[in-house]
């Protein structure tokens, strides 16, 4: 069997409560070991020649990874500016030349991936990165006021984020599958990305990482003009073959609903 293309995967990790999107803070601290875990098993299961490196921000966070992967790199930056920081340093790694492409992932998403569009990402130019669709269970079956795209996902119910079925993409590309050229952050968006490594290490100084958010490691993609492509569910693709379960998008919605019930 031909070898399969290699895959270096940066996951950024921090065991701490994340205020910086929301006071109260995005994945409850005690399942923080859980989807990690559960992170990395996904991407052993999709990928068969596969790196992962996991890269923290301080003494903590590195003692928990470590307990759970060999390979961390600790950063001395602020935890708000590890994703980000993340690539960056992620270049001394994929120069070596001996990883073919990129994956980029926080720390609590469960991949599913397709071999046929696996086939995709491995074939497609080099201008283009990919982006898999975002979906969280939701809690007790409740939509809550925001317009989510109900979709159930290993028969459970949940929703499709950063999705809007009502926007018409402007350009399309097609391989095995037909996919959506993204036409704003919002909708590029899923905290997860798959380029070819030497496309990412000609952006990588590109990057503003003093002024860097959290979500900037997924956002300078899009502000850079690189065509993001997402599965195009208008023209008949199932989400689940290229999708993350954003683990900590169900305590998000939990948090939300919970109000409305007391």
């Amino acid at each position: 069997m031909k070898q399969e293309p290699s895959v270096f995967a940066i996951i950024p990790f921090y065991y701490g409560k994340n205020k910086f999107i929301n006071k109260k803070g995005g994945a409850p601290v005690d399942k923080k070991v859980l989807y990690l875990q559960k992170t990395i098993q996904s991407l052993t299961k999709c990928f068969r020649n596969l790196r992962i490196q996991i890269f923290t921000a301080d003494d903590i966070s590195t003692q928990i990874a470590s307990k759970i992967h060999n390979n961390i790199t600790q950063i001395p930056v602020a935890a708000v500016q590890l994703p980000v920081q993340s690539v960056i340093h992620a270049k001394e790694f994929i120069k070596s030349g001996q990883f073919d492409f990129v994956y980029f992932t926080e720390d609590d998403q469960i991949l599913y991936l397709e071999d046929s569009v696996k086939d995709d990402l491995f074939k497609s130019p080099k201008k283009f990165v990919f982006s898999p669709h975002r979906w969280a269970k939701l809690f007790l079956g409740f939509l809550g006021r925001r317009k989510y795209y109900s979709y159930v996902l290993n028969k459970k119910r949940g929703f499709l984020d950063n999705f809007d079925f009502q926007h018409i993409a402007s350009q399309q590309y097609r391989r095995n599958h037909v996919y959506d050229k993204q036409d704003s952050r919002f909708w590029a968006y899923a905290a997860a990305w798959f380029i070819h490594s030497e496309q990412l290490l000609n952006l990588i100084p590109k990057i503003n990482g003093e002024k860097s958010v959290l979500e900037t490691a997924s956002y300078f993609l899009f502000d850079l003009g690189v065509p993001v492509l997402k599965l195009s569910v208008k023209s008949n693709e199932n989400p689940s073959l290229f999708i993350v379960d954003h683990l900590s998008g169900y305590d998000y919605h939990r948090r939300k609903i919970l109000p409305f019930l007391k």
